[in-house]
C-alpha cells in the first residue's frame, strides 16, 4: 500500500517506507482495508470516503506572512520591536540584567536577514518605485515569493549573530522569531552523513555574503559572509556547532528564563504586527469634484477632511494630487454610508453667519 507523509522542509508530499507512532500519513482511498466505523480492517473492499482538504492550509517553511504589510524599512520596524519589548520588560522585569541585554539584542538584529539579496528581491517585486539602496523588512503584498526556495530570513539572522560573537541566546532568539527556524538548524544536522549538512543548507543560503544593513538607533551590522559550518556535528571553526549551543543552553540552570525571554520577543514582534495589521486596513479616496481650483472646491475639500476627523477617523489625512485625495479607515462604502446617514453639520460652521435658527435645525436634521 502507497502512503504518503508531509515534508515541512521540501512543503510537499512524500512517500513514505518506514512507519512509527505519531506520524501522519496519507493514503488512497481506492486502497481500502479502511471503515470510518471500525477503523483498520485489512478488507480492500472497505473503502472509505475521501476527506476533504482543509481551507487553511498549514504554512509552508519557506512561507513569511509577517514580511507583508505596509512599506517599512528594516531599521523603522528594528525600533518598533525594541521599544514595544522595552514596554513588556518594564511590566514583566527578566531581574537578570544581562539576559535583558540579550533579549533586546536579539530585538534589534532579529530581522538582520532581511538585508539577503534573496529577501529584498521578493519585498521589492514588481515595485520599481522603492529606493533599492534602502532595506526593508515589510511590503504591502498578498503574497511573497523567494527566487530561492527554502529561504529563511531568520536562518541567516541568527548565523551573522553567531558569526559576529553574539550571544548564543541573543541569536537562538532570532533564529527562533518566526517559530521555524529555532528548530531547523538542528534539522539539517539531521541528514544523512553521506550528504554534509553545508551542502544541504547550501541550497536555502549558501556560502552568501550579507551586506551592511542600518538597524536603527545608530546600530549596523557589517557585511558578513554567511559560513554554515555551524551545521556540521561537533568542533568546527568557530567552535562548538549549533546543535551544541542550543543543548547547553537548555542544561544550563542560569537560563531558566530561557523560554521566557523567547515569549517576550514574540510578544514584541506580534504586538508590533497588530499595529501594523491595523495601520493597514487603510483605503486612500479621490475626490474628483474637489480640486485646489476654484477657491469653492478647495473649501469644499477641507470641509470633508474636517467632518471625516471630527466625527469618523480622527487620524484622517489629506492632500492634493490634481484632485483631493483622502486617507483614512473607512471604506468608500461606509463614507457614503457616512455623509448620507450619520454626519451632523458641525454648529461652528453655522454661527455667526446670519443663518436663521430655524434653518439651522433643519440642517440639523438632515
Amino acid at each position: 500500500m502507497k502512503k504518503w507523509r508531509w515534508d515541512h522542509l521540501e512543503n510537499n508530499w512524500v512517500t513514505v517506507s518506514d512507519l512509527f507512532p505519531g506520524l501522519v500519513v496519507m493514503l488512497r482511498t481506492q486502497d481500502g482495508c479502511y471503515r470510518a466505523e471500525q477503523g483498520w480492517t485489512g478488507n480492500k473492499e472497505d473503502v472509505p470516503e475521501a476527506l476533504k482538504l482543509g481551507e487553511d492550509a498549514e504554512e509552508p517553511y519557506d512561507g513569511d506572512p509577517y514580511a507583508q504589510g505596509v512599506w517599512q524599512t528594516l531599521s523603522a520596524h528594528s525600533d518598533a520591536v525594541v521599544d514595544e519589548l522595552k514596554g513588556i520588560l518594564a511590566s514583566v522585569p527578566l531581574r537578570a540584567p544581562h539576559l535583558e541585554e540579550m533579549l533586546l539584542t536579539a530585538a534589534r538584529r532579529h530581522d538582520c536577514g532581511k538585508a539577503h539579496e534573496v529577501s529584498q528581491k521578493a519585498l521589492l517585486d514588481g515595485s520599481p518605485e522603492k529606493d533599492a539602496s534602502v532595506v526593508w523588512a515589510k511590503a504591502p503584498k498578498a503574497k511573497l515569493t523567494y527566487e530561492r526556495r527554502g529561504f529563511r530570513h531568520e536562518l541567516a539572522s541568527g548565523l551573522v549573530m553567531l558569526l559576529q560573537g553574539l550571544p548564543d541566546l541573543s541569536a537562538y532568539l532570532a533564529a527562533a522569531h518566526m517559530a521555524r527556524s529555532g528548530s531547523r538548524f538542528a534539522l539539517y544536522q539531521m541528514k544523512p552523513p553521506a550528504e554534509p549538512c553545508h551542502k544541504v543548507c547550501q541550497r536555502y543560503l549558501g556560502w552568501d555574503i550579507l551586506q551592511q544593513v542600518d538597524l536603527g538607533d545608530g546600530q549596523t551590522s557589517p557585511e558578513t559572509v554567511l559560513d554554515l559550518s555551524f551545521m556540521e556535528l561537533g568542533e568546527g571553526p568557530h567552535g562548538e556547532s549549533w546543535l551544541g549551543r542550543v543543548l547547553s543552553m537548555r542544561d544550563d540552570q542560569a537560563l531558566g528564563p530561557f523560554r521566557l525571554a523567547s515569549s517576550k520577543l514574540c510578544c514584541a514582534q506580534q504586538t508590533c504586527e497588530q499595529v501594523e495589521r491595523r495601520i493597514r486596513m487603510v483605503h486612500e479616496h479621490i475626490f474628483p469634484g474637489c480640486s485646489p481650483k476654484p477657491l469653492s472646491h478647495y473649501l469644499k475639500s477641507l470641509g470633508i477632511v474636517r467632518l471625516i476627523a471630527e466625527q469618523k477617523d480622527s487620524k484622517v489625512k489629506g492632500w492634493w494630487h490634481g484632485r483631493a485625495c483622502h486617507q483614512n479607515r473607512a471604506s468608500k462604502q461606509e463614507l457614503e454610508d457616512f455623509f448620507c446617514e450619520e454626519y451632523a453639520p458641525t454648529p461652528s460652521w453655522l454661527h455667526g453667519t446670519g443663518v436663521a435658527a430655524s434653518t439651522r435645525m433643519t440642517l440639523q436634521k438632515r
